[in-house]
């Protein structure tokens, strides 16, 4: 074989090899553009956003539904619940710090938001979540179980006036009996 023969060959050779790494490269850039892009990422089925927290972390647009003649919230036992990715009371704590509550909208650094239902003040409660007080929203957190058999949850007080409009959100971290049926948020770290 001639020197310009190697030389076509060992070409040749490398670009298959520079090929495979330009490939794989454009599609972790890809991959990692679509995280990094503005707007809804939707990942094993679920709509995330990314509120433009410190701890980059990502949240389910709204709580987990399924269809039936209509979305309707699912709603899980913490037994069921404490097995999906669950935000933490920290990762509540940072939405509570940096994020603004507006009607039934929580709103993100990013002008992102992530909503829930609510119900007016006189509505059967229940349909949002059992054991719920009136005008009040709660959903699982990560967490331990305490002696009472109570888990940490997220709560939305809601404030409405006279015409139902809501003048005002109170939001906290509380504990709610583990066999009551709760709606959830999921969460997912930015990879």
């Amino acid at each position: 074989m001639t020197q310009e023969e190697l030389a076509k060959q060992f070409a040749a050779q490398k670009v298959e090899e520079l090929s495979a790494i330009v490939e794989e490269a454009y599609l972790k850039g890809y991959e990692q553009g679509c995280i990094d892009s503005d707007g809804p990422i939707t990942i094993d089925g679920v709509t995330y956003v990314d509120l433009g927290l410190p701890s980059e972390t990502l949240w389910s647009s709204w709580p987990l539904e399924y269809c039936d003649y209509g979305y309707k919230q699912r709603r899980f036992s913490y037994r069921d619940a404490c097995q999906l990715s669950l935000p933490s009371v920290e990762q509540w704590d940072e939405v509570c710090q940096f994020c603004h509550f507006d009607g039934r909208f929580i709103i993100g650094l990013s002008g992102e938001r992530i909503g829930y239902d609510i119900a007016p003040a006189g509505y059967f409660i229940r349909s949002l979540g059992e054991g719920c007080k009136e005008e009040q929203n709660m959903f699982w957190l990560k967490g331990d179980v305490d002696e009472e058999n109570n888990a940490p949850t997220m709560v939305y007080d809601i404030i409405t006036n006279i015409e139902n409009e809501i003048e005002n959100v109170l939001r906290g971290a509380s504990r709610h009996f583990i066999g009551y049926k709760l709606p959830v948020f999921l969460v997912k770290n930015k990879e």
